[in-house]
């Protein structure tokens, strides 16, 4: 049986890869200035501790409801290459189809979230878009394409060397930064739901 995390030992791990895959992000961004095919490479490590970071938020959800983890399948998720390049993918699909199925009252009363998205339309090229990128993820085109950009490689009979030429789907450093301020915010919507019951608690007694 694999270690159980606790509450806390959840969050620590959250605030410790969201603080690595920064780390890693930054790194990246110096190599791209300097024109390097590894920035690449880093960015696709960022995104897989950040998605760590999210399964270590689900958990912490289910720690709070009570409901039972299993702590046997966390782990070799945890490890699993193409499970970390798609678990985040997943929160923000399901982000975009919540903001497609509620656009219009999302416009009216939050209009700020839909950025340039002008109707749901738009919102479904995104979703179409998200779904190729997790079908490619498990076919291992994203763990082919993220070591191409370290290694050379022997292709239709050359060598190939790493080069900023090579096609980078998702692997850029905006989705990071992005990816990195959506997991902040569901770290702090976690930590204000503990502080809420700890207060309803107190005032119960």
């Amino acid at each position: 049986m694999k270690k159980k995390l606790n509450f806390d030992e959840c969050i620590s791990g959250m605030e410790k890869t969201m603080e690595n895959a920064e780390k890693i992000l930054n790194d990246g961004m110096i190599l791209e200035k300097k024109g390097s095919p590894t920035a690449t490479f880093l960015y696709a490590i960022a995104i897989e501790e950040l998605s760590k970071a999210y399964m270590l938020g689900q958990r912490v959800i289910q720690i709070l409801e009570k409901e039972e983890v299993d702590w046997n399948l966390f782990w070799k998720e945890f490890r699993d290459h193409k499970f970390k390049q798609t678990g985040l993918l997943k929160m923000i699909l399901l982000a975009q189809k919540l903001i497609k199925d509620e656009f219009y009252k999302i416009k009216k009363r939050k209009p700020e979230i839909l950025g340039s998205y002008k109707n749901p339309d738009d919102v479904d090229r995104v979703i179409q878009e998200f779904r190729k990128i997790i079908k490619k993820v498990k076919q291992g085109k994203i763990e082919k394409l993220k070591w191409r950009h370290l290694y050379v490689d022997y292709l239709n009979n050359q060598w190939k060397i790493p080069t900023n030429k090579l096609k980078k789907d998702f692997l850029i450093k905006e989705n990071v930064k992005t990816y990195l301020v959506d997991l902040n915010t569901m770290k702090n919507h976690i930590e204000e739901e503990v502080e809420r019951r700890r207060n309803i608690n107190v005032l119960s007694k």
